[in-house]
């Protein structure tokens, strides 16, 4: 019997593993967010098409309307961030770059070249400028310190018009006659005289910062000013200022970021939030045009605006096309009624690592990296590419099966290197930003994945010069853990630690060409430049009082040569550094040709360096230098306009310029710096380069995993889990045979007794044992006083006083009258009170984790079962037949286990959208229970079907210690759980709990924010005396704890159940909740062989009773059956036992893991005399606004109608005020999915109330509206 049961819940657990196929998981692309702040369109761009953007501080020029782009860099010699960009009209547009402590920068040919203009200027912090649309000459910039500067002469010089005002933003007027200024404070400023003198203009107090005016050219209705404003939306006046009108309507996000005007006279601007929108003049309100928009989740969590500027083609009244920038990249519409896309501006192709083969001049192969998720490799030095990223799929770093959403993609490359004996070995590795290594030993082909530190980023790798002898590679990051593998990469281990890496900047990790015999490394960090001289063991720094002690963005080269010469070259942010002792000295190189404080970019050794003392460094802004006497002079090299440097502000380890190691033959060098998949090359020493573009393979183009691959992976994930559980089930297993083994029936109880304790102990000490080995990391004391309390507990129970005492024995029919009480209580469930398929409906923002259901989301196939209506239904048809067949006794062995496995994922379904509420899961501990004992001997279909076959089966209506056991470990689960449950209120409110105010907060909470049913009871007891809210309390909080009682006396078992059936019918009253299955299983405790014999003796029923042969009891037609062996006894003692020590460690630790709880019930307490609740307020397209309720829309989950989701309605965090939105559209798209006319909805109002009971008892209205969160339904 145990043997099947066990069998059957593993069956079970086998089709939540398989139940919903091994499908093919999709291939998924997505980028980081590449934030677009500014965004600048050409003067011309109806005939250059050009447009600039600043993305991740990098300049960018397209001349395709934004399809490709180019980076620009020539003069652009910045440290510091670019964050403001303007353009003026010209031959070749004239433009603005404003930094955070560089100045300011100007272009006059377009962007091609760039020189700084900061005469005049006492800070060079600045954070805007703006350039005269009519005179290119013209300029104004502010800086951080709160000073104005104006330029008439293209910067040339500057001069401070204004002082201490925080200005924001200034507007010209068409002729340059009239200027505006707003600054944070809401005031306006205006200048007569071309920017010379300002004057305070008015005051917009509710406005917050001014963030753009603009000013209309004089028309039909004179000239307009448009303010926007961070606060408080849009301005108006069309009196030059005097008075100032809101133009809001129809604006549900009023924190305005961007404001233009069209060359046809059509306001748009963009906001925080929600994107775009046009005013409507016809119907004077604003129309939402945000079709397409995206945004990224981190912006929430950053509190960072989602959009930000706007730029329009000066021909929008026939292109209609427009820009916005936006913190998950740059828009585009080109559309009429504007329909956005997105651009990619920095390419998920593009390259941020490069590694060239120490065996180039055999195998010709460079390997490269990119900014997401694309690898590829050459081997004829770079003229044709192959893709070696397809075995790279998204599970392998997720870990799991679930689409990536709105996360990033993972596969975020870092760095890439090759063995020092790639022609034999093919042995190459790559990192990711985040804590992995990737090892491939046949050219990529296949990958193997190395999980490091979790918490550590920014991995960088060096590799052995002497790989194929030692098999040594190490890792570094920027939390200065180093990391050692001396087996190839299979394992690796941390040998030391650095300083953290300050910033955002990377490690830059070296080996000595040498280690073979030094052993010696060089690393960046918080100091400078650390050396180790014992394989990365301890690490001594060597800049300590230097000028690198300072320095930032340190990269380090070593010398080919460095057994000999002891050189290394250090670039930095400002300036290149050498050393000639290995360290001991530094020199800092100064040369006319790159000019002062260099930000150095990259640095290149030639490989026969030994001989023609060539290197070469990459200078930001500057271009290419290259030394042929070791660094002691330099001459520019190649073509300025090229950026052989890492992307600014995406992390990597990326070496920019390297050499050929063939160089001396091939005089060929290889670099990278473009924002598509492209390097560059130069096969003249660095004169002149070429383009070698890379044919791509995008991440959703790689052929989707099939159901074998997908099964592996999943293996692959839960190895250790697996294992764990397969030695626990050979120890199991081993445990059971021995049980079988033991001669019970020649052993005394006391023996026996002591056996099972024995087998506690061992276990306690085997747990031990067991973490200790499988995770060392994790503390063992909780199994191993688990194990002790099984054992004590074991003793006791199995004593042959406690089963006469509060055990007894009981009938086979009692048994399987429990069995049909708790299936059917969960076949009502099932079909009446829970409707699993509406939760396709809901959005999957408002997910919450919900314990051993989050395990699910790993399983291939079974995000998209959730999202299924027709599955979902499929499968509560399937647990509700399951039930049915459990209710009636029908194959009971299987069913039980299988029912209540498939119900507990319906209900962790469900919950997972709401919260963790207890309805549902008592009938399920017991049906878990049930599978375990012998409840269809009776009242079953299984037993009748024995009785037609002629086999053997019990006596019904005969009393056995089996069934009594049985029956007492199915009391345990209610006794304890209620227990439980009025323990947690008097651990989290004391035994106060039952104060009369807490019960009456709690009574009006859930009345005016009705959590299931709509009953207004309560509302008419708030003038009722403390006392009977005390005595409620008192009867709910005692009464659970008394509970307990009936796991002892009779007395308890017949009264105890009713009571708390009445508790939960005046909860039903009171506080609209219905507990129908506490109420049902109270059932449990009454015996219904006794209740049959009375109602036999007086002829009620008897003759139904008498047909039903399944319901049998005639002792004459029930064979009599096998004696139950005596062994088998002992097995519910250890049930019993297991049940009441591991229910009590819940409640002790206060887990609440679904389905495990602690029963955490209305455990708090509210004594302020206020209620908080929320009204759904409807609004129709009639006009109508009525109270709803969220079950008119899509019934929403047992005991709740998403009360956590419209709180978050009215929290500051904008991504929870975005779950609840998403709840809300999918309300109105339900509804008005059948719904015409009228009937439509059109907004939902969620309003905040709150209610001092206490001060207002009588008050109609239950207190007062504190706020209210409108959104409007989107088409």
């Amino acid at each position: 019997m145990l043997s099947k049961a066990l069998f059957s819940w593993i069956l079970a657990l086998l089709l939540g593993l398989s139940c919903w196929g091994i499908a093919p998981v999709p291939a998924y692309a997505h980028r980081p967010h590449d934030v677009v702040p500014q965004v600048a369109v050409s003067p011309t761009y109806d005939q250059d098409s050009t447009v600039y953007v600043l993305a991740r501080n990098n300049l960018l020029r397209s001349q395709d309307r934004g399809e490709t782009w180019f980076r620009l860099n020539h003069g652009l010699d910045n440290r510091n961030i670019l964050n403001s960009l303007a353009i003026a009209p010209g031959d070749l547009p004239v433009l603005f770059a404003t930094t955070s402590g560089d100045g300011l920068y100007r272009s006059a040919d377009g962007g091609n070249t760039w020189k700084t203009v900061n005469n005049g200027l006492a800070s060079l912090d600045l954070r805007w400028v703006e350039v005269s649309p009519a005179n290119s000459q013209l300029a104004f910039t502010q800086t951080h310190n709160g000073r104005l500067y104006r330029t008439d002469n293209g910067g040339t010089q500057w001069t401070a018009v204004l002082t201490d005002t925080p200005a924001n933003t200034l507007a010209f007027s068409q002729s340059d006659a009239l200027l505006l200024l707003g600054d944070d404070q809401g005031t306006l400023w205006q200048s007569e005289d071309n920017g010379n003198s300002w004057q305070e203009m008015a005051q917009l107090p509710a406005a917050g910062a001014i963030q753009k005016i603009v000013v209309t050219a004089d028309g039909a209705v004179g000239q307009i000013i448009y303010v926007g404003t961070a606060l408080d939306g849009v301005y108006q006046s069309s009196d030059r200022g005097q008075t100032f009108i809101p133009m809001n309507d129809g604006l549900t996000d009023l924190r305005i970021q961007d404001l233009l005007v069209t060359p046809n006279n059509l306001v748009i601007i963009s906001t925080w939030e929600a994107g775009a929108w046009q005013w409507d003049s016809a119907q004077a309100q604003w129309q939402e045009m945000a079709q397409g928009l995206t945004r990224d989740k981190q912006a929430y969590g950053m509190e960072v605006p989602h959009f930000y500027e706007l730029a329009v083609s000066p021909a929008y009244g026939t292109d209609h096309e427009l820009f916005l920038g936006g913190f998950d990249g740059l828009f585009r519409s080109q559309e009429d009624i504007p329909l956005w896309s997105q651009l990619e501006t920095l390419s998920p192709s593009a390259v941020i690592e490069m590694a060239v083969s120490p065996t180039f001049a055999v195998d010709q192969t460079i390997a490269i990296a990119t900014y997401v998720g694309e690898l590829y490799i050459s081997s004829d030095g770079g003229e044709t590419w192959k893709a070696i990223h397809q075995d790279l799929h998204l599970p392998r770093f997720t870990l799991d099966f679930q689409p990536l959403g709105d996360d990033q993609d993972p596969r975020r490359f870092f760095d890439i290197d090759l063995s020092s004996n790639y022609a034999e070995d093919e042995t190459l590795f790559s990192t990711i930003l985040y804590s992995k290594i990737l090892h491939s030993v046949n050219g990529g082909e296949n990958w193997s994945i190395r999980q490091l530190n979790r918490a550590v980023r920014g991995v960088s790798l060096a590799i052995s010069p002497n790989f194929e002898a030692d098999q040594t590679v190490f890792s570094t990051n920027q939390k200065g853990l180093v990391f050692r593998s001396q087996d190839g990469g299979k394992r690796y281990e941390q040998v030391g630690k650095l300083d953290e890496q300050p910033g955002n900047d990377s490690p830059s990790l070296v080996i000595s060409p040498d280690f073979a015999t030094d052993q010696t490394l060089f690393n960046t960090g918080k100091q400078g430049i650390y050396k180790s001289a014992d394989a990365g063991n301890s690490w001594d720094l060597l800049t300590a009082g230097t000028e690198l002690e300072a320095a930032g963005g340190a990269q380090i080269e070593i010398s080919p040569d460095f057994g000999n010469d002891q050189t290394l070259f250090v670039g930095t942010r400002d300036g290149l550094y050498r050393t000639q002792d290995g360290g001991g000295t530094w020199q800092r190189l100064q040369s006319q040709s790159y000019g002062n404080a260099p930000y150095i970019e990259a640095i290149a050794f030639s490989p026969n360096y030994g001989n023609d003392q060539t290197v070469m460094v990459s200078i930001r802004g500057r271009g290419l230098f290259k030394s042929q006497d070791g660094g002691n002079t330099f001459g520019p090299s190649g073509n300025p306009d090229l950026a052989i440097a890492r992307l600014g502000y995406v992390p990597s380890a990326g070496r920019a310029l390297q050499f050929s190691p063939n160089y001396a033959e091939d005089n060929t060098l290889f670099g990278f710096g473009t924002v598509d998949a492209s390097i560059y090359r130069s096969i003249d020493g660095g004169d002149t380069w070429e383009v070698l573009p890379i044919p791509r393979l995008e991440v959703g183009d790689i052929p989707p995993l099939g159901s074998l691959g997908t099964l592996g992976l999943f293996l692959q994930f839960n190895r250790r889990n697996l294992i764990s559980f397969l030695i626990l089930a050979v120890l199991a297993v081993a445990g059971y045979a021995l049980f079988k083994r033991i001669p019970f029936e020649q052993l005394r109880s006391r023996q026996v007794r002591l056996l099972i304790c024995a087998a506690g102990v061992a276990a306690a000490l085997g747990w031990v044992a067991f973490e200790r080995l499988v995770n060392p990391q994790l503390s063992a004391e909780s199994g191993f006083f688990i194990c002790l309390g099984f054992a004590a507990l074991a003793w006791i129970v199995s004593s042959p006083w406690f089963f006469r005492r509060f055990v007894g024995e009981t009938t086979a029919e009692s048994l399987g009258a429990i069995r049909i009480i708790t299936c059917a209580t969960l076949v009502i469930m099932t079909l009446w009170m829970e409707d699993l398929p509406s939760s396709a409906l809901l959005p999957v923002e408002i997910r919450r984790s919900m314990g051993v259901i989050d395990y699910f989301y790993n399983l291939p196939g079974f995000e998209a079962f959730t999202r299924s209506q027709v599955s979902l239904q499929l499968f509560e048809w399937l647990t509700a037949l399951l039930l049915i067949f459990g209710t009636i006794g029908l194959k009971t062995r299987w069913v039980l286990p299988l029912g209540a496995f498939c119900y507990l994922i319906l209900g962790g379904i469900l919950r997972q959208y709401t919260w963790f509420y207890h309805t549902g899961l008592l009938p399920v501990y017991l049906l878990a229970v049930l599978s375990f004992t012998p409840c269809n001997d009776g009242l079953s279909v299984d037993r009748w079907l024995k009785q037609r076959r002629g086999q053997p089966v019990p006596v019904a209506d005969e009393p056995a210690a089996i069934y009594g056991w049985s029956r007492y470990a199915c009391w345990v689960i209610l006794g304890v759980s209620y227990v439980q449950a009025g323990l947690s209120k008097i651990y989290f409110s004391g035994f106060y709990w039952w104060n009369p105010e807490n019960l009456k907060a709690k009574l009006l909470s859930t009345t005016l924010e009705p959590i299931q049913t709509n009953w207004e009871v309560s509302l008419q007891l708030v003038n009722a005396p403390s006392i009977f809210f005390a005595l409620l309390g008192i009867v709910g909080l005692y009464g659970e704890i008394a509970y307990g009682l009936v796991l002892f006396f009779r007395w308890a078992q017949l009264v105890m159940p009713v009571l708390m059936a009445a508790v939960h019918v005046g909860i039903w009253v009171l506080q609209n909740i219905v507990f129908l299955d506490l109420i049902l299983i109270q059932l449990i405790f009454y015996d219904y062989t006794t209740i049959r014999r009375w109602l036999s003796k007086r002829n009620w029923f008897s003759y139904w009773l008498d047909k039903q042969s399944w319901l049998s009891f005639d002792r004459a037609a029930s064979p009599t059956h096998s004696p139950v062996r005596s062994q088998r006894l002992f097995f519910y003692p250890i049930v019993v036992s297991v049940l009441l020590v591991s229910m009590s460690f819940i409640w002790v630790k206060h887990r609440e893991f679904y389905p495990l709880t602690s029963l955490q019930m209305f455990s708090g307490s509210e004594l302020r005399g206020i209620v908080g609740y929320n009204k759904l307020i409807a609004e129709y397209e009639s006009g109508d606004k009525v109270r709803v309720f969220p079950d008119e829309f899509i019934y929403p989950p047992m005991n709740t109608r998403y009360r956590l989701t419209f709180r978050d309605c009215h929290e500051e965090a904008a991504e929870e005020v975005n779950k609840c939105n998403q709840l809300l559209q999918a309300f109105g798209d339900v509804h008005n999915r059948t719904t015409e006319g009228s009937d439509r909805v059109t907004a939902f109002e969620v309003e905040r109330w709150s209610w001092n009971y206490r001060a207002f008892p009588s008050d109609p209205n239950h207190g007062q509206i504190e706020e209210i969160h409108r959104y409007e339904i989107k088409p």
